[in-house]
């Protein structure tokens, strides 16, 4: 028994992360099935229809927000705790179902391969439907992969190996919530406010990791810059963490990302180089999204081995 306990607990830390990693890279999402992140999203904007009523204050909306933000994380947070605590308390008699149940849960958590696809996808239809938005599609695509980077990698990861799966439940969801609430209006700016509180506290770090991973890919990457990656990474330490990985991948590729757009018209630019993104850049971000993944994939690798000589 001790040792089956001794086995499992090893296999529900970096080991099991590290092997569903690797099966997150290599096999693609099962076609129709949403990510953990888009799931909560959507109830959230569900929820947003009924409870989001410009006839109330900002400090109601604000409220209901909240709750709605408990309910969703809270829910999911608790689900993947008893998941969790099921396959670590019942080792022997359930270790056949609930590992797998483990594993296909930490699965769907991650977008390795996912960004990775959209923006190959993005790409490849400037290519061939080139048009007069190309180049703000092609900005829009890049955006996404930087911040898939955060999303579907270091955010999860690093929950995950800090908190367990109730950690990397929470963030998912609490990402997916924020993403869904982004503020374009008044009325979702005050309903979304504790979500993209919550965001930016549970991002803080894994912002960090996911700008330095986009570095030090860069350096992998032909005609990237990570000296430009890491100085205009410096220069958003202190920011929102969505905005370190953007700043890391728009100095890497010499680009200026976000700036002003439909429902958002002060917002600021990001980086030093050109506005006019191409198809290329997207390939060349793509690129550099996989060599972070493959250099986060050796860093998990590395405390999965260290798990296994200590067990």
């Amino acid at each position: 028994m001790d040792t089956a306990l001794v086995t499992l607990s090893t296999l529900s830390g970096p080991v099991l992360l590290l092997i569903a990693m690797l099966l997150d890279a290599v096999f693609p999402d099962l076609p129709g099935l949403p990510r953990a992140g888009g799931v909560a999203g959507g109830l959230a904007r569900a929820f947003a229809v009924r409870l989001d009523r410009r006839a109330r204050s900002e400090t109601a909306r604000m409220f209901r927000g909240l709750a709605v933000l408990v309910l969703i994380a809270g829910f999911a947070g608790a689900g993947a705790w008893v998941l969790q605590d099921a396959v670590l308390q019942d080792a022997v008699r359930h270790m056949a179902l609930l590992s797998p149940l483990l594993l296909a849960a930490l699965i769907w958590l991650l977008g390795l391969r996912r960004t990775w696809t959209e923006t190959r996808r993005a790409a490849r239809a400037v290519l061939q439907q080139p048009g007069d938005r190309s180049h703000d599609t092609c900005r829009e695509a890049i955006e996404t992969c930087a911040r898939g980077l955060l999303d579907g990698v270091a955010g999860p990861i690093f929950w995950y190996l800090l908190a367990g799966l109730p950690g990397a439940v929470m963030f998912a969801a609490t990402a997916g919530i924020s993403r869904s609430l982004g503020g374009k209006t008044q009325s979702d700016g005050a309903f979304g406010l504790a979500a993209r509180r919550l965001y930016a506290f549970l991002g803080w770090l894994p912002g960090w990791i996911a700008a330095l991973l986009i570095a030090l890919a860069a350096v992998f990457t032909p005609q990237a810059h990570p000296g430009t990656a890491m100085r205009l990474f410096a220069r958003q330490a202190l920011n929102p963490a969505g905005l370190r990985p953007l700043s890391a991948m728009a100095g890497a590729l010499d680009l200026t990302l976000l700036g002003p757009a439909p429902g958002a018209p002060k917002r600021g630019w990001v980086g030093s180089g050109r506005a006019k993104a191409t198809a290329r850049d997207v390939t060349r971000a793509g690129f550099v999204h996989a060599v972070a993944c493959v250099l986060a994939l050796t860093t998990v690798a590395a405390l999965a081995q260290s798990a296994f000589a200590s067990a």
